[in-house]
């Protein structure tokens, strides 16, 4: 019976948590001369995440990369650790993808 109380209570600590990076899942847009759009979705383990300038048709200059969860509001590179995305207290993203320049983005959807 012991067991079947922990096991119980198991369930529902693991169905009351939440993902921590589900905010960070849609479209985002820059508001940048060069329009800037990331679209960030669920993949095992972690967050895929694809940077697309919106007026480069063939997508030369789109990065893509997978990130994790440090918290609620911070995605980071598994293998470095170092920051990729974070949402700031406002509900705007930062994004350190590209190298030179940290863009802020809105959410669109």
């Amino acid at each position: 019976m012991k067991e079947l109380f922990i096991a119980a209570l198991a369930v529902v600590a693991l169905a009351g948590c939440k993902d921590e990076g589900e905010s960070f899942v849609g479209q985002w847009k820059s508001n940048d001369k060069m329009v800037e759009t990331i679209t960030v979705t669920e993949a095992s383990g972690g967050y895929r995440v694809v940077s697309h300038f919106d007026k480069d048709k063939e997508g030369y200059m789109d990065v893509e990369v997978v990130l994790i969860a440090e918290s609620d509001k911070l995605l980071v590179r598994q293998e470095q650790g170092t920051r990729g995305l974070e949402i700031a207290e406002d509900g705007k993203m930062k994004s350190h993808l590209r190298h030179g320049k940290d863009a802020v983005f809105t959410k669109v959807n």
